[in-house]
């Protein structure tokens, strides 16, 4: 495996600059003054047309710092009460996805002892719409957004700031011990958890698929997966070029990753041509924590399969 071994050895080597801007710091910071001071308005409706036994499922909604319901479903063993919280895991779905119409396919997880968190992102194939207009600059993808404005109005902001309202209400539930949540997810469920896990020092355990968001320039330069509707824009306006870069440099989660302080479990896929492994590279070696790589070389854009995820979950949520 001499030449496999090689393409690692160099991605292993990657350290692209941050592109960090000075008010970086700032941005974030007043972001989770919002969270903390914002009330979810969550709203859980217990569903029963499944005649399932050991588990009960809640149909949610949890509202983000604009408003905007984000639908979610919340799973959680039989066994999980205010007398005996259970771990969690809250898994952030790929770009285009949602949270599934029905909350079977993690009911592996429930059943391995730990309650399941499925959030929506907004404006994308779920019913989650977005309170705040959003305006499509270029092309049909979420990325270009509100593309011509400040970033605290950007698609990516108002996504993310939903994620770690996401992320509150879990903790705040009785039947979840808050000091025992993991976050997971691939593509754009990667980049986020990565993202989240930089946001909140309280998640225990990251565990990121493929991590989109990571090396944006590098990411536009390519044109791969949502990047190439951001390359069209500054085709068409070549003077916003600066501009758009810096924008998204407050969503990289390359920028972010040196501040996740718990441990991680990354992968790559060494065919993916949707997060290409220097890009996810770039990411995962900015993380200073204790962090593990899984590597497949004839792999392409996927997931984690559950029973690693069970795994990763039983090993660093106990």
């Amino acid at each position: 495996m001499y030449f496999i071994q090689q393409q690692i050895a160099e991605l292993e080597k990657i350290d692209y600059p941050l592109n960090r801007e000075p008010d970086f710091d700032a941005f974030w910071a007043k972001a989770r003054a919002q969270v903390a001071a914002h009330d979810p308005a969550a709203v859980m409706t217990e569903i029963n047309d499944y005649t399932l036994n050991h588990v009960r499922m809640y149909d949610t909604v949890i509202h983000g710092l604009d408003g905007t319901p984000v639908a979610a479903w919340v799973i959680l063993p039989a066994e999980a009460s205010k007398n005996n919280p259970v771990p969690a895991m809250i898994q952030f779905h790929g770009g285009n996805g949602s949270r599934g119409e029905h909350p079977l396919g993690w009911l592996g997880v429930v059943l391995a002892g730990f309650a399941v968190v499925l959030p929506e992102f907004r404006n994308q194939a779920g019913i989650t719409q977005s309170v705040t207009p959003l305006n499509r600059c270029c092309g049909t993808s979420f990325a270009s957004l509100n593309l011509d404005g400040p970033p605290e109005n950007h698609y990516f902001y108002h996504a993310f700031t939903d994620q770690m309202v996401v992320v509150k209400f879990t903790m705040g539930l009785p039947e979840i011990e808050a000091s025992r949540v993991a976050v997971v997810g691939s593509s754009q469920g990667g980049g986020t958890s990565m993202i989240m896990a930089a946001q909140n020092r309280d998640i225990a355990f990251c565990m990121p698929a493929v991590p989109s968001y990571c090396a944006w320039e590098r990411r536009v330069f390519i044109q791969s997966a949502c990047a190439g509707d951001i390359a069209k824009y500054i085709e068409r306006f070549p003077e916003r070029c600066k501009d758009v870069f810096r924008m998204l440099s407050y969503f990289d989660a390359m920028n972010h990753a040196d501040q996740i302080r718990c441990p991680v479990l990354c992968s790559c896929g060494l065919k993916d041509t949707a997060t290409p492994p220097d890009c996810v590279y770039a990411g995962y070696n900015k993380i200073t924590a204790p962090k593990e790589m899984n590597v497949y070389p004839f792999g392409g854009h996927a997931s984690e399969s559950l029973v690693n995820i069970i795994h990763a979950l039983k090993k660093y949520l106990g």
